[in-house]
This record gives structure tokens, sequence and C-alpha cells, in this order.
């Protein structure tokens, strides 16, 4: 079973959270959320997770065999990672996004052929949330 230790409880960390929660083989050992007043939320939605203010706390009473998920801003990853390595553990799973852009065709009449082509900002995210 994947023990995980999700870090942010933003946007994204519930999200994960939720997800985590969904599939049987995985157990959402602890919440680390800096925002004290999103703990009695984190409470209600996954009331059998410890929570956790800091990650040092989170890593000093935890197993060492877990999968950190980082759902924090990119400048708070290195601090976090070098936790992660100080304690023999594996490196965490950083949310990555990427903005790409997609040609579309789009009817437009006032142009000679008919169509024309315009390109639409998406965002795609490789983590757990986006798998089917």
């Amino acid at each position: 079973m994947l023990q995980v230790i999700l870090v942010g409880y933003g946007f994204a960390g519930e999200i994960h959270a939720r997800v985590y929660k969904s599939k049987p083989d995985c157990n959402l050992l602890a919440i680390v959320e800096k925002d004290q007043s999103k703990f009695d939320a984190i409470r209600k939605d996954h009331p059998e997770t410890k929570i956790f203010s800091e990650i040092k706390n989170a890593l000093s009473v935890l197993p060492q065999e877990v999968m950190v998920d980082l759902c924090v801003p990119p400048p708070e990853y290195f601090s976090i990672c070098e936790l992660c390595r100080e304690k023999n553990m594996a490196l965490p799973l950083i949310e990555w996004v990427t903005i790409i852009q997609l040609p579309l065709q789009d009817k437009d009449p006032g142009h000679q052929d008919g169509n024309r082509l315009h390109w639409q900002t998406a965002l795609c995210c490789g983590s757990l949330c986006c798998e089917p």
C-alpha cells in the first residue's frame, strides 16, 4: 500500500487528497499545512489523517517509507527536498505544470478561406490527480 504525506492543502492539495482517499491502495497518512485556519476543513474531509503545520514535525514521527507529495509553491521545494534527503527518504513527488499552446480551428467568415488558426493556452499537469 502506498503511504503518502501531502504537503499543502490549497487548490491542488485538496484535489490530490481526494484522489488518494479514493484509491484503495493508498493511505493518506498526513497532511502538512501551514495555514491552521484550514485544519477544520481537513479534519472534516479526512478525519483519519494526521495534520501537521510543519513538514519537519511530520517527517520526524512518520515512517521513512512514504511518498511525499508537494503541493506548495516552487520556492519551497528545495528546503523540503533537503529535509527528505537528510532523513534518507525518497525525493518528493512534485506537481509539475506546463503551459502549452494548442492550435484551434475557428470559422471566421471575414478570413479569405473561412477559417483562422488561433491559439489557446492550456494547462497540463502531471500528477496523480490527472489519472483516470
